[in-house]
This record gives structure tokens, C-alpha cells and sequence, in this order.
């Protein structure tokens, strides 16, 4: 097990995320586990409000996952901001973060409900770190269109911040805005930092807290995630690398490990978990959810596309973050894989997995969470790893939604399919790649198997 300088355990005591399965984890694993999708149709009004993207948008992208029931209502009353200046001058990505933040500090025991503040004792020391992939996307969209206005001459000779949609677009599009402003409205005293590793990045962000803690910087952090990227904008890029699917039917686009699968379909995201020394968690009576059995950090050396990932440095993370686990816990590990329904990147996948096998893991199952909500980008780990615990809490492992045919490169691995099953494992390992070979791993273990 993953321990201190002083031999203490680090344990994981709040986690939530925000999908388009559901405002916290429980609702979004309850979906998960009946086998739905938040996968829409991008010409549903509801998913581009202002935009015309299902009629002229040029390429051949027809669905994403966006969050429906996110509006800025429902962030005051997660966060017990009411100031509409302030409400205002947070876009939606950071949103996402800053919500998901006041949740997973509730479901810590660490603040009330509806409210981010967090006690005096705990607060000076308390570290955050954000993952986000394209945090400010939409800010960055906003102020282009204003200078657009300028240059055309449509709003005259001047240019100035009220022209701006969202008065706080300039700071906004800061990716280090998501954690500052979650550490000044809680009144964090220790280390706020961003992270930006493409699709790794809130699993990174969380390896950055446990370092903290591992070095006994800080007793107490939390790591936390946005992804907001529903714009013609954002799509547009994607679809340009040919990553994103072309499926026209929303319930079965997103499909890991099926051999079917055509690339990946975007999606929103907000998560955070807590994570604190063990002492700390249990001196103020906190509820532990789970043990940190350790981590895995590295770049894949692929010589390849940054859209080609090398299965034997995926392998090599995977297994530097199950070193740390003694002989009995490795022989029962579930995977919580990455598996973004792109055919290059899932068969890697399956081959780095079968190279951990090979080196005497033994694999008690397999499943991915993006047929059930899609790629919130660099917001998916955290996500999967709140909805992951609660179905641990739960004693299940969710299934891969979609997954019809296998891919052959499958054959013989323990892949979940068509209904969740009783957990048979010690330990998961939670698998989050980034383009340009940037892995991220954590392995977390149930009390019970300590």
C-alpha cells in the first residue's frame, strides 16, 4: 500500500462528479447501471441554444453528451453563491469544477449543504489542483467574437468588456481559474494549482495532491475537474484529427471495446474527491470511502502521432501504480479502463492490459464508463473515479454500455458486458490517457480488503 514518510495510508473520504447521467455520483451510477447514455442529438435545441451547429456545421459529427440539468440555479444552490456578479463571472467549464468541489467537500463531512466554506483548523492548510483538458473554450470563443465586432465596425471604433456575453469572459479563459476561484470561496490556504495533460489531467491533478500529502506538505486535499468543450468550436478540432464519431444515433455511438466503434463523442464533466492522511480523516471522525493503493505517472515514448499511443508505456504506468500493492491485492484487480470508443486507442488499451496480465496481474474484470457518458475530456478520470466508488460503496462493477462485439483483440479478457456483476476484486485500477502519450493511474482498495 501506498504510504507516507511516516508509514501512514492516504484515504479518499469525499467524492462527487457532475455528468449528464446526473448531479452527483449516486445519480449518475444509477443511470449508468440501467444501461443509459447522455449521448444527445447536437440539433436538439437543448444541447446549442444560440448555436446553428446540427444544420452548418462541416463535418460529420452529429452527438455529444452535454449536461442538461447544469444551469446557473442549480449551481447557486450547490454552492451558496448568490451574488449574480460572481455567478456571472464563472463560465460554465469552471462551473462545473467549482460545483463539483462544494460537493465532494458536503460528502466529506467538511462543509454544510448548499454552502463551500470550509472551518477554521482545516481550511489554512487545504490544497486544491484542477484538471482541466480546454478549461475557458468558451471564453476564448466569446472574446473572438468581439473583436470580429470591432474589426467589422459593428459596434463602432471601440472595443471594451461590457461587449462581452459574460462580463468575467478575460479571466475566465485562465485555465487556473477553476481552482482559484473553488480555493478563495471555501478559504483554502494551502497550494492551488492547474493541470493540463489533455484527457489525463484531473487523474494527474489528483497524483499532485497525494505528492502533497505523501511529503507532508498538506494532510488534506482536494482534486478536482472541468470540461466544458460543447461548442461548433471545439467539435471542429476534434473532428479535424477524424477522433470523434460519426454515428447519427445517439443511444450507441459512444462504444468502447465494440468492434463497431468509430471514435469518441464529447462530453461535459464536473468531479472532485477528497483525499487526506489517514490520521487527519479519522481524528475528525470522517467517513473514509476508500484507500489510495497507489499511483502511476509517465509519458508512453511513443515515436508515433500524438494520436497513437504506445501500449508499452501505458503498461509500464499501470504497473508502477499496482507496485505499491502486496502480492494478494494484485491477484484481484478490476480496471476501470479509458476506453474512449476510437479503434486505435482501444486496441492499444487491450494490449497494455494484456501486458499487465503477462506480468502476473490477475484481471478480475474490465468495463468503461463512456458509453454510459461519454469522454468528458480532461475531466473524465475524476468523474469515473467518483462514479467507480460509488459502486464500490455499492459492492458492484458497472458494465460497458454498448459494448455488443467485442473487439477480437479481446479475446480471453474478463470484459464486463450487458449487466453490472458482484465485485470480485481487491483493488481497481483507473486508467486516464492524454493525447500525446500523457498517462495518469490510480488504484484505490476497499477497507474491507485491508
Amino acid at each position: 500500500m501506498l504510504t507516507t514518510l511516516e508509514g501512514e495510508r492516504i484515504v479518499i473520504t469525499g467524492a462527487e462528479c457532475i455528468t449528464g447521467l446526473g448531479m452527483n455520483r449516486a445519480q449518475t451510477l444509477d443511470a449508468a447501471l440501467r444501461g443509459e447514455t447522455a449521448v444527445r442529438d447536437l440539433r436538439d435545441e437543448l444541447v446549442y441554444v444560440d448555436r446553428d451547429l446540427g444544420i452548418k456545421f462541416p463535418y460529420d459529427v452529429h452527438v455529444a453528451a452535454p449536461i442538461l440539468g447544469f444551469t446557473d440555479e442549480v449551481f447557486k444552490e450547490i454552492t451558496g453563491i448568490k451574488k449574480g456578479n460572481v455567478v456571472n463571472a464563472i463560465h460554465r467549464s469552471n462551473k462545473l469544477g467549482v460545483a463539483a468541489v462544494a460537493l465532494a467537500l458536503h460528502d466529506a463531512g467538511l462543509t454544510s449543504q448548499g454552502s463551500m466554506v470550509l472551518p477554521e483548523g482545516i481550511a489554512e492548510r487545504m490544497a486544491i489542483v484542477m484538471g482541466s483538458g480546454s478549461s475557458g473554450t468558451d471564453a476564448y470563443i466569446d472574446i473572438s467574437t468581439m473583436l470580429h465586432a470591432y474589426e467589422t465596425g459593428e459596434h463602432g471604433t471601440k472595443v471594451y468588456a461590457g461587449m462581452l456575453p459574460n462580463p468575467g469572459t478575460g479571466l475566465s479563459s485562465l485555465f487556473e481559474q477553476g481552482s482559484s476561484r473553488s480555493a478563495r470561496l471555501a478559504g483554502m490556504g494551502g497550494p492551488s494549482e492547474s493541470v493540463v495533460a489533455a484527457c489525463a489531467s484531473s487523474s494527474i491533478g489528483a497524483i499532485n495532491i497525494i505528492r502533497m500529502i505523501l511529503l507532508g506538505e498538506v494532510n488534506i486535499g482536494v482534486a478536482a475537474a472541468s470540461e466544458s468543450t460543447m461548442t461548433p468550436e471545439a467539435l471542429a478540432i476534434f473532428a479535424g484529427l477524424g477522433a470523434l464519431s460519426k454515428s447519427r444515433d445517439p443511444r450507441t455511438a459512444s462504444r468502447p471495446f465494440d468492434v463497431n466503434r468509430d471514435g469518441f463523442v464529447m462530453g461535459e464533466a464536473g468531479a472532485a474527491i477528497v483525499i487526506e492522511a489517514e490520521s487527519h480523516a479519522r481524528e475528525r471522525g470522517a467517513k473514509i470511502l476508500s484507500f489510495v493503493g497507489g499511483y502511476g505517472h509517465n509519458t508512453d515514448r511513443s515515436t508515433g502521432a500524438p494520436t497513437e499511443p504506445n501500449p508499452e508505456g501505458t503498461s509500464a504506468a499501470m504497473l508502477q501504480a499496482l507496485s505499491t500493492l502486496n502480492e494478494e491485492l494484485r491477484s484481484r484487480v478490476a480496471i476501470k479502463a479509458h476506453a474512449t470508443s476510437t479503434p486505435r486507442g482501444d486496441e492499444a488499451e487491450l494490449a497494455a492490459i494484456r501486458m499487465v496480465a503477462d506480468k502476473g496481474v490477475g484481471i478480475a474484470g474490465i468495463f468503461s464508463l463512456k458509453g454510459s457518458f461519454a469522454h468528458g475530456m480532461g475531466a473524465s478520470g475524476l468523474s469515473e473515479l467518483a462514479a467507480g466508488i460509488e459502486a464500490e460503496q455499492r459492492g458492484v462493477l458497472p458494465f460497458t454500455v454498448n459494448l455488443a462485439d467485442p473487439d477480437p483483440a479481446a479475446e480471453g479478457m474478463p470484459l464486463i458486458m450487458n449487466e453490472p456483476i458482484e465485485i470480485r476484486s481487491s483493488a481497481t485500477l483507473y486508467n486516464s490517457f492524454g493525447f500525446g502519450g500523457m498517462n495518469g493511474e490510480l488504484v484505490t482498495v476497499r477497507e474491507e480488503e485491508l
